[in-house]
């Protein structure tokens, strides 16, 4: 016999007007009064983690026998956020939830619920992303009583349950940005140039961070970067100018370390850096976000907005390129080192630099095979390795088989940008991509290749929004 909605909504009710919130046993049994009312009748508890035990939280698991697992904590009264701002700063966590939903990460586990009887949020594990949410009561008895119960969730409805699309999550990463592009202009005078730097930075740690790259520096400035993430705003144990100062020597340490370009010194940003009182709340809202929306396709697609002309740039497929493909293909390893291309963004768009960049470093990879051809044949023929030999055949060896990633941006790839928001961009583009290569082919570096070289300006000042006129060739004049 199903329970009714009213029974939910007047336990809930009952836990929050109770005046003994603070007894666990109340607490356990309201939260087993909830859970009976859903159906589930033997939740299995289990030992909380730190983040858990120090919030109070009880802690359960519920199985059905399709293999569905959902992992529960359930708060007193006033510990979890608002929902509806999570909603406005389109945000997937709360410091408390991001922290529980860490400590809850397992093959075994696909869902975390976090409820204080009030407010609840559900969450897709183990990426952490937010499914769905109740501000009160009320919302959850209409939109996540009938979802939540023990039939429901044996019939599969919370893998029923839609999914953010890609699309979905690209505009919401967009929202986020334009959210604090609104809130930090609001509060102290700075060029938008600035801003989409700050911005840019934030997206690229949040993309560089799970990667094991930079070893030898990355764990100390990630470490430095979730303390200034964690602390609290409100606290008065740090004036806003001091913090943004750690800030500014934290990007100016990345820049040192890494020589990442976008972390280059900028006089108006860092003058921004100590002024901006909401920077510390900024810092915390790029720590809450899903790791969903930190990947390649779904940063590319959050620029998908604005200006016509840039959309189309973003939306652009490369096309095929017959000469380019025959300059590859005619290459020798006496000619690899000084091949080059150039990509102009005007006419071919963002995703032409990662296709050709990945076609040339394809072309170095072939080089190098073809260079140790003769060679391990000749090994194969002698009775003992002579190091000498090989020393000398491998002196021989083209600088771009050598270090393939670092001779593409000192020689290989050049990109043609006719605005700095087109620069700013395909910065931000390149440098993920050589973050992929190197963690891709576990390369253990202290530093990514410079970047500078790969850009070159525009031949000619020619406006992006008027009418072109295509020459033929001057052999088709003659």
């Amino acid at each position: 016999m199903q329970n009714s909605a009213s029974d939910i909504a007047r336990l809930c009710e009952s836990w929050w007007s109770c005046p003994c919130t603070d007894s666990p046993l109340e607490h356990r049994s309201h939260v087993m009064q909830f859970l009976a009312l859903l159906d589930w009748d033997l939740p299995i508890p289990f030992t909380p983690g730190p983040a858990a035990e120090e919030a109070g939280a009880l802690c359960y698991l519920l199985r059905v026998d399709t293999g569905t697992t959902l992992i529960c904590y359930f708060l007193r009264p006033g510990l979890l956020e608002k929902p509806s701002r999570l909603l406005e700063e389109k945000r997937d966590h709360s410091l408390l939830t991001h922290a529980l939903a860490a400590e809850s990460r397992s093959p075994n586990i696909q869902y975390l619920f976090i409820s204080d009887l009030g407010r609840h949020y559900l969450y897709h594990m183990p990426e952490g992303e937010l499914l769905t949410l109740a501000d009160t009561p009320e919302i959850f008895n209409s939109e996540l009583q009938q979802i939540f119960r023990r039939s429901s969730v044996q019939d599969g409805s919370l893998d029923d349950l839609p999914r953010p699309s890609r699309c979905g999550r690209a505009r919401r990463l967009d929202q986020w940005r334009e959210y604090w592009k609104e809130t930090l202009q609001r509060e102290v005078p700075v060029s938008e140039e600035a801003l989409h730097l700050l911005l840019d930075r934030l997206v690229l740690l949040r993309y560089l961070f799970p990667k094991d790259l930079l070893r030898r520096t990355l764990a100390r400035l990630e470490e430095r970067f979730l303390q200034l993430c964690e602390f609290c705003p409100d606290s008065t144990d740090m004036p806003s100018r001091g913090w943004g100062d750690k800030l500014r020597r934290l990007f100016h340490d990345m820049w040192l370390d890494w020589r990442i370009a976008l972390f280059a010194p900028h006089l108006e940003l860092d003058a921004f850096l100590t002024r901006a009182p909401s920077l510390p709340h900024l810092l915390q809202s790029s720590l809450l976000l899903s790791e969903t929306l930190f990947t390649f396709d779904i940063i590319l697609e959050s620029f998908n907005n604005g200006d016509a002309r840039e959309k189309l740039r973003v939306r652009m497929v490369p096309d095929h390129n017959e000469e380019r493909e025959m300059l590859l293909r005619r290459q020798t390893p006496d000619t690899i080192d000084t091949l080059q291309m150039e990509v102009d963004l005007r006419d071919e768009g963002y995703r032409a630099i990662i296709h050709w960049l990945d076609k040339i470093l394809d072309c170095y990879e072939q080089m190098d095979a073809h260079f140790d051809t003769p060679a391990a044949a000749l090994s194969d023929d002698e009775e003992e390795p002579d190091l000498f030999s090989w020393s000398e055949r491998n002196h021989g060896r083209p600088e771009a088989c050598i270090d393939p990633i670092s001779h593409l941006c000192a020689q290989g790839l050049r990109i043609r940008c006719n605005t700095p928001a087109q620069r700013r961009l395909a910065t931000l583009l390149l440098t993920l991509r050589l973050i992929d290569l190197c963690h891709e082919k576990h390369q253990a570096r202290d530093r990514l290749p410079r970047t500078d070289p790969v850009f070159t300006e525009s031949r000619a000042q020619i406006r992006s929004d008027g009418p072109r006129i295509v020459l033929p060739p001057i052999s088709d004049l003659d």
